[in-house]
């Protein structure tokens, strides 16, 4: 059953579930739950500066997706796509999700992050019991257990908070839509994986009416006939 995590809850109700601090396990994560704590815990950011909250939109959602994916099959992190042109800029990933009911944003913008599921300082070892390898801290022999999706999303966007570039876009009245995607991978050691997230948010503001680009294309036209 697909739950829609955006029209039935707000910032409030949303820290309510109880799947939220679930921490993240190597399998079957639920990447919606994931998406959707970095939505509202961007939200959480916004009212805290009295600016209006982002409303949810569903083709941003896919670009993020969409681009969290691209950088995990093809390993890289950055803005631009250099391995499939279809979607090597973020204007080309709007461009391929436009039909006829949907013509893109006047402005937009994205922020990336790449992270794991455990702080990303700590120091450790790792001890195989039956089997399976499991991470004991460095400091004080404690075992290491992975994130919630509560404290992923949260530690996410506090980074980007702490960065001038990311803040702007989170904080920029202008945007007014929201998507974000994630893409899970695990990164290999010496004898265990760790799992962590491509994440991607996609930014918009002033929906383009559907009928903009046929009155340019019409002023186009008539430009030429004269």
């Amino acid at each position: 059953m697909v739950i829609d995590y955006y029209s039935n809850y707000d910032v409030n109700t949303f820290l309510l579930i109880a799947n939220l601090h679930q921490r993240i396990p190597k399998l079957y994560v639920n990447v919606d739950l994931l998406n959707a704590a970095v939505f509202w815990f961007t939200n959480a950011e916004r009212r805290k500066y009295n600016l209006k909250q982002f409303q949810f939109h569903s083709k941003l959602r896919q670009m993020a997706n969409w681009h969290s994916e691209q950088m995990k099959v093809y390993n890289f992190f950055n803005h631009d796509n250099d391995f499939n042109t279809r979607y090597r800029t973020l204007t080309d990933r709007i461009s391929s999700v436009m039909d006829n009911n949907f013509r893109g944003f006047m402005c937009y913008g994205e922020n990336i992050s790449d992270y794991p599921v455990i702080k990303t300082n700590e120091y450790f070892t790792v001890k195989h019991i039956n089997g399976i390898p499991r991470l004991f801290s460095s400091a004080n022999g404690r075992e290491i257990f992975s994130y919630s999706y509560f404290e992923l999303a949260r530690i996410v966007v506090e980074s980007w908070m702490n960065s001038p570039g990311h803040r702007k876009n989170i904080l920029n009245p202008d945007f007014t839509f929201l998507g974000c995607g994630s893409a899970k991978y695990e990164k290999q050691g010496k004898g265990y994986s760790m799992t962590y997230f491509k994440l991607t948010q996609n930014f918009g503001g002033g929906l383009v009416a559907n009928n903009f680009f046929y009155d340019i294309q019409n002023k186009i036209n008539k430009f030429i006939r004269t």
